[in-house]
């Protein structure tokens, strides 16, 4: 039982230094470049929009929302937001990262893709052109 304890104290300390923000950190792109409809053949089609000072990324096929902090430059965290059917599982895991979001930009500099890796898995969400024809 001991070791099991140690073992699990040992994770978390690992996981609790991955999240932690660097002394400097490069400051982030301008979120309301990066807002917009987004889609993914695994995730579904997503719709992020800024929110003080953060992203949160409403997903369709779920109705999950997740909060995307930033962390250093493009790379932001990943955090579950505790609302409707949700609220139970950030109430049981608790309310820490489940993973980084950075994002892709074209030549010209228009966000065009976003990838978040919780733990071991990667999706990708492809932007999708507004009304204006632009990325």
């Amino acid at each position: 039982m001991q070791k099991a304890l140690a073992g699990a104290k040992a994770e978390a300390a690992k996981e609790q230094k991955l999240y932690t923000r660097p002394a400097a950190p490069r400051p982030p792109p301008d979120l309301v470049a990066l807002a917009g409809d987004y889609a993914s053949e695994e995730m579904g089609s997503a719709e992020l929009r800024p929110d003080n000072g953060a992203l949160v990324a409403a997903l369709e096929e779920t109705g999950a929302q997740l909060r995307l902090e930033p962390f250093d430059g493009t790379v932001f965290t990943v955090r579950l937001v505790p609302e409707g059917r949700f609220a139970d599982v950030v109430a049981f895991w608790g309310d820490g990262p489940v993973g980084f979001a950075d994002f892709e930009a074209n030549a010209a500099g228009r966000p065009t893709r976003l990838r978040w890796t919780p733990k071991g898995q990667a999706y990708l969400w492809t932007k999708e052109p507004d009304a204006t024809g632009a990325e």
